[in-house]
């Protein structure tokens, strides 16, 4: 039996190459890893165990070679005897140790070049890795100052519009306590002549019976039909009072029909005014300007 082929080393080899095969070959063939015949196994391993105590001990070692050559060299009788024989058996030794060395050389070299480029790899790795942990952190810091930005944008809009919707109100609250004051320091008005329709102040207008049935009549056809009454020179009210026409004012209104069951104010549309109760109210309309134009008479309106 060759220990040297037993571990698979060469002659030459030292103690750590003979520690290091041993342990490669007894994990191979140690019984609770090995997979096949638990008996070669335990031969296997017997084997090793005398290989690696022979070969680590210097003085057995040299025995052991000396009787190594002398078992390999004996190709007769005589071998010892036969120097040719035994100078081209040492030749073919010395190459195949030379080969072995080699390829130890080889395999070692390998290695140092697989962990080379493992290590070099792993370097690569880890460079790739913080270039993408600082591309995502530049990332989610974009993102972030973008959702403030906005955030704030959204706050300005509301605060703008909240100051926008403040200033609406109080120019509405103005306008009205304004109408309120000409209404309480001015309670009668002299009004102007309007294209359309105007307000007169009349004062004990006698008619003929024959004209104020007519009137009557023509009064009666009117609200039938849900039209406004409109008159040049004469009023609906016998006795002193007013009609409401189109292009007048709130305060005009009021001095004619008083002041109104319900108001719906409309920012941008105007108002409007109702007289009565249900769906049966009437209603005057102002535009913008705070002016007539235009009503739906149910019977409760003095207009012309």
């Amino acid at each position: 039996m060759d220990f040297y082929e037993v571990l698979q080393i060469s002659e030459t080899a030292s103690d750590e190459v003979i520690d290091a095969a041993y342990k490669a070959l007894a994990k191979k063939y140690h019984p609770d890893s090995f997979k096949g015949n638990l008996s070669e196994a335990n031969k296997k391993m017997l084997e090793l165990n005398i290989a690696r105590d022979t070969l680590k001990n210097k003085t057995k070692r040299y025995n052991y070679d000396l009787k190594l050559k002398k078992e390999k060299s004996d190709f007769s009788q005589n071998s010892f005897r036969n120097y040719e024989q035994s100078h081209e058996y040492e030749r073919q030794r010395k190459k195949e140790a030379e080969a072995r060395k080699a390829d130890e050389d080889r395999l070692r070299k390998e290695y140092e070049e697989r962990t080379k480029n493992s290590n070099e790899r792993k370097k690569q790795d880890n460079m790739r890795q913080e270039e993408e942990r600082k591309y995502k952190e530049a990332e989610n810091k974009a993102r972030q100052e973008e959702a403030t930005r906005r955030q704030k944008d959204v706050q300005e809009k509301i605060r703008n519009d909240k100051i926008i919707n403040m200033t609406l109100f109080y120019i509405g609250v103005g306008m009205l306590i304004l109408i309120v004051f000409i209404y309480a320091t001015e309670p009668s008005i002299l009004l102007e002549n309007k294209s359309k329709g105007e307000i007169h102040t009349q004062t004990n207008q006698q008619s003929s019976s024959s004209e104020t049935s007519i009137q009557n009549e023509d009064l009666t056809n009117q609200e039938e039909h849900n039209e406004p009454i409109v008159s040049n020179e004469t009023s609906l009210n016998p006795s002193n009072s007013s009609v409401v026409g189109l292009g007048d004012n709130a305060q005009v209104v009021m001095s004619v029909m008083g002041t109104p069951d319900k108001v719906e104010h409309y920012d941008y549309l105007g108002d409007t005014w109702y007289y009565g109760e249900g769906l049966s109210a009437s209603e005057i309309t102002f535009n913008v300007d705070g002016l007539v134009n235009g009503w739906d008479n149910r019977g409760d309106l003095i207009v012309r």
